[in-house]
């Protein structure tokens, strides 16, 4: 029965592009995992129960994501729209969310069955916050299909579409099938017909289709911390300890790709200066630690006294434990001779790390190839802009750096870039009988 109710669904898609929709109904039968949801039906009963009794007094918002790793605007969306009278609803398709952080959540299990069954049962136009990006971004038009009543918000976290430069290398390294890519063009181009608004954080031309609709977003959690940016460690002695944090290549990702982040020869370059860095690697790529992915760092971390490599932690901690115990944060761009990522995703990128360091109080030193990463660090006078040329010689560079003026810097720089007037617009939009 729930079978026949999931191909109807698909049938149903609103894809008038025939190849699209038949790839899309592949994608997802491919991630349906019937085994799963048949597993936990009793416990999504439960979960759609609390949905419904919730709303019976309350207005109610329903956020989605694939997983929760280091992407921090959904869970500032959530403590907004919790404030303003909501009931927060997390469904999350891999893992779960940290805890009490939504009113109720629901760990899918990686089977998007049990996604589809709890918004065919639910049979209300609740508001949706959905968090995703490449192909499944396709998770929108999946959503509109079954709540086609609902204003639904899309955050596009990474436009992979500006990622994927040479598609062929891509292609060639197996990232990413032909099929796949299609998927992601088509979809992040589709983004703003299928939404009520769109949220981003990185610099795109695809977000100007549709001003009115979409709404820049910065990846911050908590602006009180800015109260606390009175930890910060100065310089002493010309002494120097950096934070550096994020993905780091892999020994297996292929180079054309993942050569910007193979930071081994700035790590020697750095701490051949004696200045001491700690690396902590990005949370959805811990597993690699096992697979013996790392062994390069771990080794230099080993007979380097001035590196650290460490095992990736939670934003949050990762926060409070580097607050007062590092210089900068560092936001570091290595060319390669040959690279296929767009040039448009490393000119417009905007890493979550950057409030994740000045959330701790941390002045940054990014490279000048992040032009918009460089642009915010020179407007809110928060850090340093480098060329690659300079890291040979940063205790020059450093000498001449007054990180007291930074302090308040930040501080300023985390209350003016708070998301609050975002959400309080979307909130009038949901609420509004239009939703104009």
């Amino acid at each position: 029965m729930f079978s026949q109710l999931i191909n109807l669904i698909f049938n149903d898609l609103i894809i008038d592009n025939n190849k699209i929709k038949k790839q899309t109904i592949l994608f997802f039968k491919e991630q349906l995992h019937l085994n799963k949801y048949e597993n936990s039906k009793h416990n999504i009963d439960s979960f759609v129960e609390q949905i419904v009794n919730s709303s019976k007094e309350n207005k109610v918002i329903i956020f989605v994501a694939r997983n929760y790793a280091s992407f921090p605007s959904i869970i500032s969306a959530n403590r907004y729209f919790k404030k303003n009278g909501y009931i927060t609803l997390g469904i999350y398709l891999d893992n779960l969310p940290k805890e009490n952080e939504f009113d109720y959540y629901y760990n899918c299990q990686g089977s998007l069955a049990s996604l589809i069954f709890i918004f065919s049962r639910i049979n209300n136009d609740f508001p949706i916050y959905l968090q995703a990006h490449g192909k499944w971004a396709s998770l929108l038009v999946l959503l509109r299909t079954i709540s086609s009543s609902s204003f639904i918000v899309h955050e596009i976290y990474d436009w992979v579409s500006d990622f994927i430069g040479v598609p062929e290398d891509f292609i060639k390294n197996e990232l990413f099938t032909a099929d796949e890519i299609d998927l992601v063009c088509f979809y992040e181009s589709q983004i703003m017909f299928f939404s009520d608004a769109v949220l981003y954080k990185n610099a795109s031309l695809l977000t100007s289709e549709s001003p009115s609709k979409s709404f820049r977003i910065y990846p911050i959690v908590n602006i009180e911390r800015s109260k606390d940016c009175g930890m910060m460690l100065l310089p002493e002695h010309n002494c120097y300890k950096f934070l550096f944090a994020g993905q780091i290549k892999s020994k297996s990702s292929p180079d054309e790709v993942y050569g910007d982040i193979d930071f081994l020869d700035l790590i020697q370059k750095i701490t051949a200066q004696k200045i001491s860095l700690t690396y902590y690697n990005a949370p959805i790529f811990s597993q690699l630690f096992e697979k013996d992915e790392y062994s390069t760092y771990i080794s230099e971390s080993n007979k380097n006294s001035f590196f650290s490599f460490k095992r990736s932690v939670p934003r949050d901690e990762l926060i409070d434990i580097s607050s007062g115990k590092y210089h900068a944060g560092l936001i570091l761009y290595r060319c390669p001779k040959k690279f296929s990522v767009g040039s448009a995703h490393i000119e417009g990128a905007f890493d979550s790390k950057v409030f994740t360091y000045l959330e701790a109080g941390l002045p940054i030193i990014v490279s000048e190839e992040f032009k918009f990463m460089a642009d915010f660090v020179r407007q809110n006078k928060v850090g340093i802009v480098v060329s690659e040329n300079d890291i040979s010689n940063f205790k020059v560079i450093l000498k001449n750096i007054n990180f007291i003026s930074f302090q308040k810097n930040i501080s300023i720089a985390l209350q003016n870039c708070n998301n609050d007037h975002v959400f309080q617009e979307l909130i009038a939009r949901i609420e509004s009988p239009d939703k104009l």
